[in-house]
């Protein structure tokens, strides 16, 4: 069983990032991080002022350019979509998501078996538990998903165990080194900046009395990262600013958050005949990774984040293009229970 002492492993890999930059491109609204080499896919985000965007994400419906309704919110043609430029952008986000539980996975590397694939068995040392497990994150995860050249596609395939175990070490050999260095180029310090979107759902429940909207906000964030195949846990809001202390005193829930969105009735009679059911909230966040000590690979990854600042902006479609309102969280009118 050949393995790499955790400590000459790490030094490797930090050794090859300090001569390698892996360069971000951004254009017409994403962000393209441009991988070690041919071998495997870039990773594609969306974008917002030049930052990463998370949660909702633009589904590139496709306009009606009819121009038969000048000075008027252009309707989208219902069911019509770019599936393939959506389809590279939801790959995108799960790359990425694995890259990240691939880069905290990092100091169990030790414990990987280059040589053999580790057979699950019922008497098996945490040492064997923690091959196997990496070997199938590797193998049925990364290379599944990220790789593109033949030795990389080809890490779980093989007509027999001989070349089952061949293009294991193949793709070892040649791909796991620069996959460990391009996950380190992500959430450099344990943190990354980028903008969360959300969705408020209004065009019911109309409030005459008070004109406007109740409405919920998510505080624990569930779409920020692929949660099942990275193995990452879902994103704990964690009060940093004297502003997001106060709001939490002021709220009955830990998770969510009820307010009111001002809107008058002439507004909201528009953006029904419209069509717009949905407006899209977004906030300026710090995502910190939690740094809780793991004891097992499996073990599930743990994020936090705050805001950036107070602001909140409101849009009414999901590209992000035709601003509605801009919120404040010190001055939110909030459902008291």
């Amino acid at each position: 069983m050949k393995k790499l002492s955790l400590k000459y492993y790490l030094w490797a890999i930090a050794f090859v990032f300090a001569v390698h930059v892996h360069a971000q491109q951004e254009s017409n609204g994403l962000l393209v991080f441009d991988p070690p080499s041919d071998q495997f896919i870039p990773i594609v985000l969306q974008s917002h002022k030049g930052l990463p965007r998370f949660g909702a994400r633009d589904n590139y419906k496709i306009q009606n350019n009819t121009g038969k309704t000048p000075g008027r919110t252009v309707r989208p043609v219902r069911g019509s979509y770019d599936t393939e430029k959506s389809k590279e952008v939801g790959l995108g986000y799960r790359n990425f998501s694995l890259l990240l539980g691939l880069k905290y996975r990092t100091p169990f590397m030790g414990d990987l078996d280059r040589e053999r694939l580790t057979t699950i068995s019922g008497n098996m040392s945490q040492e064997q538990r923690n091959s196997a497990y990496l070997q199938n994150y590797l193998r049925n995860q990364i290379a599944q998903s990220m790789g593109t050249g033949p030795v990389c596609e080809n890490a779980n395939r093989g007509a027999n165990e001989f070349e089952r175990i061949r293009n294991y070490k193949a793709f070892i050999e040649q791909c796991l080194d620069p996959l460990v260095q391009w996950s380190q180029s992500f959430f450099k310090n344990e943190k990354m900046v980028g903008y969360h979107v959300s969705t408020l759902h209004v065009g019911n429940n109309y409030d005459f009395d008070q004109k406007g909207y109740w409405l919920v906000h998510p505080l624990q964030l569930n779409d920020v990262f692929f949660l099942k195949p990275s193995g990452i846990h879902s994103m704990t809001f964690l009060p940093s600013a004297s502003f997001e202390t106060e709001l939490m005193k002021k709220t009955s829930s830990k998770n969510h958050v009820d307010f009111f969105l001002q809107m008058d009735e002439g507004t909201a009679e528009r953006l029904m005949k419209e069509g717009i059911s949905k407006l899209y909230l977004v906030k300026k966040i710090k995502m910190v990774y939690s740094g809780k000590p793991l004891s097992r690979p499996n073990d599930r990854l743990e994020f936090n984040y705050s805001h950036v600042n107070k602001e909140m902006d409101v849009y009414l479609d999901e590209a992000l293009t035709q601003h509605f309102t801009t919120l404040s969280m010190d001055n939110l009118i909030l459902k008291t229970p």
